[in-house]
């Protein structure tokens, strides 16, 4: 069950953009927005902070991947320069 939050959240943001880029969306414009806000959000030392629970089951139990904030933002930054850029170049070029 999907649940707003009242401010974007770093995970969900890089799920997005991920989503997003393996779909091969062509306008590069949203998927920059939010990898915008991953790096505004990361702090000096390249972690990023735990936001809020990631996970919920059985719509009772509650889960916090503290892993999931350094895993998903850098495999989203890190996919948008090595895999989807050159994507797009590929697709203006044919």
């Amino acid at each position: 069950m999907y649940v707003q939050h009242e401010q974007s959240q770093v995970v969900n943001t890089a799920w997005a953009c991920l989503a997003l880029m393996h779909a091969r969306y062509p306008f590069k414009e949203a998927i920059e927005k939010g990898l915008k806000l991953i790096m505004s959000r990361q702090q000096n030392n390249g972690e990023w902070y735990q936001e809020d629970v990631e996970g919920v089951f059985n719509n009772t139990c509650m889960i916090g991947y503290p892993n999931y904030k350094l895993y998903f933002t850098s495999w989203a930054l890190g996919r948008y320069h090595h895999v989807y850029l050159p994507m797009l170049k590929e697709m203006d070029s044919s």
